[in-house]
């Protein structure tokens, strides 16, 4: 009697096969000889006629019935350094790079910083000091700004102000003229004294300012005569010097004695005696 031909299904066989066992899962497909042929799981890769084998450590495959190691890649984060028996070896993606597909990919700015694993290029910051005005440039940070890295520049507090490239607030400086910690907040500067530096300086005795000054030079001599006239009693002249004043006996009369109270306290310079005429 003659023989009835069978059909493999999902699986194929040599010429001249005779029992069902010669039936051989087809690549992408799993499964014991002559039985049903499975397709091939996710992460995994079927070579054909019978086998599954695992995707290598840290990679995966994409779809379902997978035929060859080839068709493992790395998962994201991870760099293809070369190729095994169950697919591709991947290690940990470098710092300061992204790895997407097993592809190194460094960050496109060398002032741009990513952590080891980084996928994606939005991993990629801009560092401390810079800001990213595009998705692959990270410029310095414009000045009276601060950038601390990752995120927008910030503004300097009122009234101080720091240099292109500043990476914390504590770089902020008062501006002259005014005073105050670093980073703020700043005050005008007070009369009487001189702002540089977020620092206040006072006047010397003797000297006065107006508010908002940055300079010792702007410290000028306080004129008491003019402020206190009458200062030095009816006999005696006021004169203005730099810094203080000085009594002066008008003519005709001589000083034998500091018999005037107030002269005693403010007096800075010897009065000149003299002598009627």
């Amino acid at each position: 009697l003659r023989r009835q031909r069978q059909m493999c299904i999902r699986d194929r066989s040599p010429p001249g096969s005779d029992v069902q066992q010669d039936c051989l899962c087809v690549p992408g497909y799993y499964g014991e000889a002559g039985g049903l042929c499975q397709e091939c799981l996710v992460d995994h890769w079927c070579p054909g006629a019978g086998p599954i084998f695992a995707c290598a450590p840290n990679s995966t495959s994409e779809h379902v019935a997978s035929d060859a190691a080839a068709d493992c890649i790395c998962d994201p984060g991870f760099e293809a350094v070369g190729m095994l028996a169950a697919g591709p070896q991947c290690v940990l993606c470098e710092k300061d790079s992204f790895c997407s597909g097993g592809v190194l990919n460094p960050c496109p700015d060398a002032n741009m910083r990513a952590p080891v694993g980084s996928d994606t290029l939005a991993d990629c910051t801009c560092r401390a000091g810079f800001f990213r005005n595009t998705s692959t440039t990270c410029p310095p940070c414009p000045a009276d700004f601060f950038c601390l890295g990752g995120v927008p520049p910030e503004p300097c507090a009122g009234n101080s102000s720091t240099p292109a490239g500043s990476n914390h607030s504590l770089a902020c400086t008062c501006d002259r003229g005014f005073f105050g910690p670093p980073g703020g907040p700043c005050a005008l500067c007070p009369a009487n004294s001189w702002c540089w530096g977020g620092v206040r300086n006072p006047c010397p005795v003797g000297y006065v300012s107006a508010p908002g000054l940055s300079w010792p030079q702007n410290c000028t001599d306080r004129d008491e005569c003019a402020l206190s006239p009458g200062m030095c009693g009816i006999f005696a002249d006021c004169v203005n010097e730099a810094p203080g004043f000085r009594c002066d006996c008008t003519r005709g009369t001589v000083q034998t004695a500091y018999d005037i109270p107030f002269l005693s306290l403010i007096h800075i310079s010897e009065p000149t005696r003299r002598t009627p005429i």
